[in-house]
């Protein structure tokens, strides 16, 4: 997948996380992984269609997820209850209509699905023949690891095509 397309993606992760959690957040090192997406305490799955068809995932442990919600609501929070996983399901959710609506404005009309949540640490998710890019967004308290596995379809402008 070209940088160019990768790039709003991960752009929206880090500021929709900066605004909603008022904090520093940064990247970590970006790596093309194979293989199934592991799960761990919470994935948030969001499916892309139009233009480019895959999914983002976003999976993270209990102690981030809490902590996450606990700055959004002002609110401590200790486990993983309905609060929390609609909470953190929700930044998936703005975290992925962002990184479409600055996909659309490159060219590529895409579209997300509502979030799935898998709660587990023995998920497993086939990407089948998506590469798929891990990309670790730290935070204060613990890291979500990103996953991305995008590709272009016929819908899409033909330089993309070959991306």
């Amino acid at each position: 997948m070209q940088l160019e397309l990768i790039n709003p993606i991960v752009k929206a992760a880090l500021d929709v996380l900066r605004s909603e959690l008022n904090t520093d957040v940064k990247r970590g090192k970006a790596a093309v992984v194979s293989g199934d997406v592991l799960g761990n305490d919470l994935t948030i799955l969001i499916a892309v269609t139009g233009a480019l068809e895959g999914i983002i995932a976003y999976v993270l442990d209990a102690n981030v997820a809490c902590n996450m919600a606990s700055e959004m609501m002002g609110e401590e929070f200790t486990t993983l209850d309905d609060i929390v996983q609609s909470g953190i399901a929700e930044v998936g959710n703005v975290i992925s209509g962002r990184a479409v609506m600055s996909l659309s404005s490159l060219g590529l009309d895409t579209r997300i699905a509502p979030p799935a949540l898998l709660l587990g640490q023995d998920t497993r998710i086939s990407t089948l023949d998506i590469p798929r890019l891990l990309v670790p967004i730290e935070l204060r308290f613990g890291t979500i690891y990103m996953h991305i596995a995008l590709k272009p379809t016929s819908l899409a402008p033909n330089p993309v095509a070959g991306a």
